[in-house]
This record gives structure tokens, sequence and C-alpha cells, in this order.
């Protein structure tokens, strides 16, 4: 076996090496009738998969216009931001709206005093601040990931409902800030 440097040239010429398992559908002929039987079927399922496709557009431009900076209503701690920022709770691993952020008694200086710690439900983007983009990588918020805030990301999450992938906890979050009971 002769040695080659790894360049562009020896990469090419292996990734031309993995399609001769493409010559075998030639040789083998039940192989051969079951890729010409799907390459047939192609284009009659274009027709399915264009429906399909032209429906989570649709799902993801309605998302996109509805449910767009759904993910920056968290519980915050302060009204208004300190210092340009506005921290988040991280205990509260919910998205607020409708549902209201929950209020603690915390016991202060280890002492029996205690004192009431009130969070804000609040929206950033309501009051002319930037998305912050590290706030929702958390789990329970599939890591930022499915939200409807650009088409790409409303196509992402539609695929995530069909796919059934993660949908509990998108459909859970939209639950609370909308609070669906209230037209029911």
């Amino acid at each position: 076996m002769i040695y080659l440097p790894d360049n562009e040239l020896t990469t090419f010429w292996r990734c031309i090496r993995l399609l001769r398992n493409n010559r075998l559908i030639v040789f083998i002929t039940p192989l051969k009738k079951n890729m010409d039987s799907f390459l047939r079927s192609l284009p009659s399922f274009m027709k399915t998969y264009m429906s399909l496709l032209s429906l989570m557009i649709f799902y993801s431009i309605l998302g996109l216009h509805m449910l767009k900076g759904l993910d920056e209503n968290r519980c915050r701690f302060t009204q208004f931001p300190v210092n340009n920022n506005w921290l988040a709770d991280e205990n509260i691993t919910n998205l607020c709206g409708e549902w209201a952020c929950p209020s603690e008694f915390l016991l202060i200086n280890n002492k029996k005093n205690y004192g009431f710690y009130r969070r804000y439900c609040i929206n950033p983007s309501d009051h002319g601040f930037p998305r912050m983009e590290n706030e929702n990588d958390i789990p329970e918020l599939n890591y930022g990931l499915t939200n409807f805030n650009t088409i790409f990301n409303s196509f992402f999450t539609t695929l995530h409902f069909i796919d059934t992938i993660g949908w509990t906890s998108i459909t859970y979050n939209v639950f609370l800030y909308y609070n669906l009971f209230k037209f029911i």
C-alpha cells in the first residue's frame, strides 16, 4: 500500500471509493427491482411532500406572527433593568404570562424575620431591550432552539410538533403564557 499525504485529492478519491457499493444494485436483481420501484414512486410522493411542506410553512408563519418573543417572558428579579441587565430567575424554568410568577417568603439573615420577595413577569423586548440569547439555554426550554422568533426557528419548532419530539414542553409553555382555559 502506498502512503499518500492527506490532501484534497486523496480526500476526493476516498469519497469516490465509497460509491463503489452502488455497483451492487446493477448486479443483484432483487435489489435492482426494489431500487427501480423506489425511484418510480418518488414523483407521486412529491405531491404529498409538497402539501406537507406547504402546511408546515403555513403553521410556521402563523406561529411567527402569534408567538414571536414568547420565550422572553420570564420571571425577573426587578421590575426595571439594573445596569442594562435584566436577570431572570434561574430557579423558575417556565415561561410566564397569564400564569403569574410565584412570590416567596425568604428567611433573611437566618433570623425569624421574613421578607416578601417578588418576581415580575416581564418581556424585555416589550421595553426595547435586545434579545438575551443565553437566557434560555436550559433543558425545560429546549436550550432556546424551539421558538417562534425567526422563520427558521418557527419551521424547526413546527417540525418538532410533527415529529412529536419535545412538543409537550413547547405546548406547556404556550399554555402557561396564554391560559387557554379562559377561552373555553
